[in-house]
């Protein structure tokens, strides 16, 4: 810490009343050492400081040139993998002295993120909806990581680039642990950017009680950390921690990038299923083919829903539009007058009542257009998609349900709140599609359509 602190000195990062102490839920903070009025700058970092792509860029090509080659083409995607690079390579492998290497050194160890981190420990989010987004990351994460050793082994005459081909994946997670729990938005020249600010990031996170924010200083080429408690009439006293607000973050955003959860968070977190299930059949296979084509992915979400209200209008379900539609293509079918031609360029034209369809808004149009006229199917297919949701839903309670996760860890009572949260969810929305299912099976299309099966 010691030497971290001398080299904030040397940056000329002014901070004269904070600073950064250990706390008892979430390693380092930042702390007040003298009183700081409401609306005045409590630090300035300059610019130097700050890790952006084109330092990140700049810095990697110094000591390794086949950098350069590997990275030729500027994409978002690069900078991401860049930057995970760049923490790598200064963490465990540089050897010689480099401007970061204070920062980098104290950064949490990957032991930290295997204690503190979903990423790490997929295991404890059994059940949960968030298992198989995280799941998807850590195959996305060995699939780059695997890709880049690759695209190295071109380079490997260049003797520099040796180094990639032991980056483990603990320490690829590792540096994306980093990376999001830490990285803001920030403009670099003229493009918007994310970058590491060293100091800043120290700061932990409050929903309620936030008393810092930052903000740009292009007058003196930084940024500034500014006292913003609630009452602007406060005063930030002394041994208070100095907290900033990451922004309006559900607990199921929280646990997936920091490894935290809050209790009473006012953000609601939202439940993501994926529709492959009812697109696995053979015959269906069309379906899913049409959702690629007009680049609609096959994913269904849930957030609570704002109106406490019985529901008579399944897009009052808490249910996001996109995700009804697809489920209306799901449950439509030859008997409703659904066909598919499929062109020799393997194109799917879509046809209702041999109208085209070629967006998820012309599916609803159409399905909506024969509303209250002869040969209304609107209600047929409303109650085709309540049930497929209610069979899907129970079996994610199912799931959710019989895990009991024992375990005495930080992260365990956090997964914990998020558990209970999306179980709670799930308990709301199905109590509100078995609502729904009672009162379209009411419906005198429906029984019409029932009595002649």
């Amino acid at each position: 810490m010691e030497t971290f602190l001398s080299w904030l000195k040397e940056s000329d990062i002014s901070a004269p009343n904070i600073s950064v102490k250990q706390t008892e839920y979430a390693g380092y903070g930042l702390f007040a050492t003298e009183k700081i009025a409401a609306n005045s700058i409590a630090a300035y970092i300059p610019n130097d400081m700050m890790i952006t792509p084109q330092k990140v860029m700049e810095q990697l090509s110094k000591s390794n040139a086949f950098i350069t080659d590997l990275y030729s083409k500027k994409e978002s995607k690069h900078e991401k993998e860049m930057a995970r690079l760049f923490l790598i390579y200064y963490r465990f492998f540089a050897t010689s002295e480099y401007y970061w290497k204070s920062y980098i050194d104290i950064l949490p160890d990957i032991d930290f993120f295997k204690e503190h981190h979903v990423l790490f420990n997929i295991a404890c989010l059994k059940g949960t909806s968030l298992e198989n987004a995280t799941n998807a990351k850590l195959v996305n994460l060995k699939r780059d990581l695997n890709d880049i050793q690759h695209r190295a082994e071109l380079q490997s005459e260049k003797a520099s680039s040796s180094w990639i081909s032991d980056i483990s994946l603990d320490m690829y997670l590792w540096a994306d642990c980093i990376f999001w729990s830490r990285v803001i938005g920030l403009e670099d020249g003229h493009d918007n950017c994310m970058a590491l600010v060293p100091f800043i990031d120290f700061a932990n996170h409050s929903i309620n009680d936030s008393n810092i924010r930052w903000q740009p200083d292009p007058e003196h080429h930084g940024l500034n950390l500014i006292a913003s408690p609630a009452n602007t009439e406060k005063i930030i006293q002394p041994d208070d921690e100095l907290l900033l607000s990451y922004g309006p973050k559900s607990n199921q955003e929280l646990l997936f990038i920091h490894g935290f959860c809050i209790e009473g968070n006012p953000e609601p977190s939202c439940i993501t299923l994926s529709a492959l299930p009812f697109l696995s059949q053979e015959e269906e296979m069309y379906k899913l083919q049409w959702l690629k084509q007009i680049a609609a992915k096959p994913v269904l979400t849930l957030k609570k829903r704002e109106n406490g209200n019985a529901i008579i209008d399944i897009m009052q379900s808490g249910w996001e539009h996109t995700s009804i539609i697809i489920l209306y293509l799901i449950a439509l079918d030859e008997d409703q007058g659904l066909r598919y031609v499929c062109h020799n360029d393997h194109h799917i034209q879509l046809l209702l009542e041999d109208h085209p369809i070629n967006t998820l808004n012309e599916l609803e149009e159409a399905v909506m257009d024969r509303h209250g006229q002869k040969g209304d199917i609107l209600p047929i297919i409303q109650l085709r998609t309540v049930m497929l949701l209610i069979d899907a839903l129970e079996y994610q309670y199912s799931k959710i349900c019989t895990v009991h996760n024992d375990l005495n860890t930080p992260l365990a009572h956090h997964v914990s709140i998020y558990r209970k949260e999306e179980q709670t969810l799930l308990e709301s929305s199905l109590e509100d599609l078995l609502s729904l299912q009672s009162y379209l099976m009411k419906d005198p299309i429906v029984l019409s359509f029932l009595e002649k099966q």
